[in-house]
């Protein structure tokens, strides 16, 4: 629990303060969902049935035992039609978005929030598809750097650069070949 909320809590807040998206995002939010799952798991070896039966699940919901609160569109920027190629959780959970602001109303007539940021939440929220990147369409870029990639990551092609580099036989061993005996 202290390395979760003491450790990656510091990251997160360091790289947000600084403009870390990719950090924030990736780093700070899959190590605090990382930490929480292994504490669900321990809770399930030690008798806790709520943690069992989220840990015991095979549904990707197990990965969201949290109630919803978000945004609409990215931290720092509009987002793309791209992004929106990978099932998201906007995707998966039925009513994602009247769910979230369900929730975040809730905050905001708790007195979580402040007037002027339940207004600015309202704001995008109303105009989400212009923050979530769908009322644009694709990017032009985009169609060639998908068919690229799937050549590039072809492993059924012996000259794709991905073959290329798993069967680039380095001849000196690892560190752990070399020193694990």
């Amino acid at each position: 629990m202290y390395n979760g909320w003491h450790h990656e809590g510091r990251r997160f807040r360091h790289c947000s303060a600084m403009g870390g998206d990719e950090y924030v995002q990736w780093h700070g939010v899959w190590e605090l969902q990382h930490d929480m799952q292994e504490m669900i798991n321990w809770g399930a070896e030690h008798g806790v049935e709520e943690a069992k039966r989220i840990a015991e699940s095979d549904s990707p919901a197990k990965f969201f035992p949290y109630k919803l609160y978000d945004f609409p569109g990215g931290v720092y920027s509009i987002s793309t039609k791209e992004n929106q190629a990978v099932t998201t959780t906007q995707q998966y959970i039925p009513d994602y978005w009247e769910k979230v602001k369900a929730n975040v109303e809730q905050a905001y007539k708790k007195g979580f929030l402040t007037k002027v940021a339940w207004d600015r939440w309202m704001e995008r929220y109303n105009n989400k598809d212009h923050y979530d990147g769908t009322k644009y369409g694709s990017h032009p870029l985009y169609g060639p750097y998908e068919e690229r990639k799937v050549k590039e990551l072809n492993l059924k092609d012996p000259n794709s650069p991905l073959s290329r580099a798993i069967n680039i036989d380095l001849p000196s061993p690892s560190p752990a070949e070399e020193k694990i005996k």
